[in-house]
């Protein structure tokens, strides 16, 4: 199996991590490969250290190649890493393994202190393979076009000024409502433990395929979200002729959207394939990362 390594060098612990992932793989008679930035770090520690014999240098590789050449990523820091890497390489279908150096880390779901089972799993081939179908959106505005091909967990619109903003969302060419609100998120199921589950939206299995709407702050309480088909064509405009809106994708700028323009969008064809460990499974990680329990209140 050839394995390839990209590494967050902003992350405190991303060197360290690194540097013990290439010694442990010469042990092991594993292949790594790095990325240029990550073999650049690499070289770096290498030749401050004090072994009698110097250390080859390793070669680093642009991130797309570096996907063609391997059979998994292993991606080090959190899950903004993750997701950055996913952006660079899609459609590419390597599986990435995430070892988490940031906060929560529901996609690098392994642990710093646990790379005696990332090795385990490695060598004994003891992972799962989880398919992520991401969003595929295209925004006209007048003669301009854009397309993201690849949101992995969400679309965000948000009010550009103090005032709230007025969305329209169609289906499928029908229309479903004008949200009057501080923004509007379209989360897939991998998303909907990011930011729409901090504005109130429900989680999601990854296997799940739906659009769900979900409207920050909606002016009106009855405005609740509203998970969409997996197949449905979905179209954002701006009515309000002296408004616009900021979008961003997965946390990403992405420009303004005004009146006059459309945002339309879809699940993607090719999914986004993440590699878990094959005992730990989706709930497994629900349970772990937000601290459930289970467990009954005691008597007061």
């Amino acid at each position: 199996m050839k394995i390839g390594v990209v590494a967050n060098q902003t992350k405190p612990g991303a060197a360290a991590v690194v540097v013990e992932l290439h010694a442990r793989a010469a042990e092991h008679g594993l292949a790594f490969f790095y990325d240029a930035e990550t073999a650049r770090l690499l070289n770096g520690k290498l030749g401050k250290a004090r072994t009698k014999v110097k250390a080859k240098p390793v070669k680093g590789f642009p991130l797309p190649a570096l996907a063609r050449k391997v059979d998994l990523l292993l991606v080090i820091g959190g899950d903004g890493s993750l997701l950055r890497v996913v952006h660079e390489i899609y459609p590419s279908p390597v599986p990435l393994l995430g070892i988490n150096l940031g906060r929560l880390g529901f996609l690098t779901a392994l642990r710093r202190d646990e790379l005696d089972t990332v090795f385990s799993a490695l060598l004994e081939q003891r992972l799962r393979i989880s398919p992520r179908l991401p969003l595929h959106v295209r925004i006209r505005s007048g003669k301009t076009r854009r397309e993201i091909p690849c949101a992995l967990n969400e679309i965000v619109l948000s009010r550009g000024g103090s005032r709230m903003a007025l969305i329209r969302v169609e289906a499928d060419g029908a229309f479903v409502n004008e949200y009057i609100a501080d923004g509007l998120i379209l989360a897939t199921a991998t998303g909907s433990t990011a930011y729409s589950l901090a504005a109130g939206g429900p989680i999601l299995t990854p296997e799940a395929e739906g659009i769900f709407v979900n409207p920050i702050c909606p002016h009106t309480l009855s405005n609740r979200g509203l998970l969409l088909s997996g197949k449905a064509a979905v179209k954002v405009t701006v009515p309000n002729q002296n408004q616009h809106l900021t979008l961003h994708y997965d946390g990403t700028a992405g420009g303004a959207i005004r009146s006059g323009d459309v945002v339309e969008l879809r699940t993607a064809e090719n999914p986004v394939n993440f590699a878990f460990l094959r005992e730990r499974d989706f709930f497994h990680i629900l349970r772990e990362k937000l601290r459930w329990s289970g467990a009954a209140l005691s008597a007061v």
